[in-house]
């Protein structure tokens, strides 16, 4: 590329090549970093969602057993918001530090910080409808195209690729043997 006397069609050849490699390594660092968020985040985001699906199973138990119908309209309430609690939970943003709907407090800054990623799941699950494609859920992708597989292959282990200075960070663990017992004669 330094060199003046390369052809037109050897500097385009090698321009083009360039690109791609650019390409190759953005995708490479932006999985790094939902890797990096996903395996930090995975447990509580777990915890929160298994909180909000007892309480859904609850709410949708006693709906069916309610008597009157405010009762009915205050459950009914109830259960949309959460339900759009497991959304939060479901389709948090794969890039950006887990923000906990339980943990936190009360506080202005975190209540707004977690309103704000609400409205913006919201307009991704509504332009993933609007376009025809399913939302990948963060951390496990529904999904069937190129860069799910790819996402799926750095976060459990598959990759062939050395994002780390550990080199054994992407080799999935060998099961071992239990040693066999000695007979004694």
């Amino acid at each position: 590329m330094l060199r003046k006397d390369l052809p037109p069609e050897v500097r385009e050849a090698q321009e083009k090549k360039l690109e791609g490699l650019k390409k190759q390594q953005e995708i490479h660092s932006r999985l790094a970093v939902e890797k990096k968020i996903f395996l930090r985040d995975r447990k509580i985001k777990f915890f929160e969602r298994r909180k909000i699906e007892r309480r859904i199973r609850r709410l949708e138990k006693m709906q069916r057993t309610s008597l009157g119908p405010e009762q009915d309209a205050a459950i009914a309430e109830q259960l949309s918001k959460l339900k759009e609690d497991l959304e939060y939970v479901r389709f948090f943003p794969k890039t950006e530090k887990y923000v906990s709907l339980f943990s936190g407090g009360d506080d202005s800054n975190m209540v707004n910080r977690r309103n704000g990623l609400r409205k913006q799941i919201n307009a991704n699950l509504i332009a993933a409808a609007a376009s025809g494609k399913d939302l990948e859920e963060s951390g496990f992708c529904s999904s069937s195209n190129a860069s799910s597989k790819a996402i799926k292959q750095v976060i459990f282990g598959t990759c062939s690729c050395n994002l780390s200075s550990n080199s054994d960070v992407h080799k999935p663990q060998r099961k071992r043997r239990p040693k066999k017992k000695k007979q004694q004669a």
